[in-house]
């Protein structure tokens, strides 16, 4: 009976895969997202299938130090116009 069920569960796992892969756009006019005549995108287009690709590590670093340089330039600036 559990190797049923594990079955079914295998069968549901790979069928759900099938679904959600994504193939590559295509930059070719018919493979481009469906817009209505203003040019917006129709519901269930996108123009970004793949979404936005995500911060590599150093990417993160140069992040957080950009914001930490811009809080002390803050800062630093509020006392150079409090001085004035």
């Amino acid at each position: 009976m559990l190797k049923t069920e594990y079955m079914k569960h295998c069968v549901k796992i790979a069928i759900i895969k099938q679904k959600t892969m994504v193939k590559k756009q295509d930059k070719t006019s018919k493979n481009k997202p469906e817009r209505d005549v203003k040019g917006r995108l129709l519901p269930g287009y996108t123009a970004n299938p793949y979404g936005r690709k995500k911060e590599t590590k150093e990417e993160k670093k140069i992040k957080k130090a950009t914001k930490e340089l811009i809080v002390d330039y803050k800062k630093k600036l509020a006392e150079a116009l409090a001085k004035i």
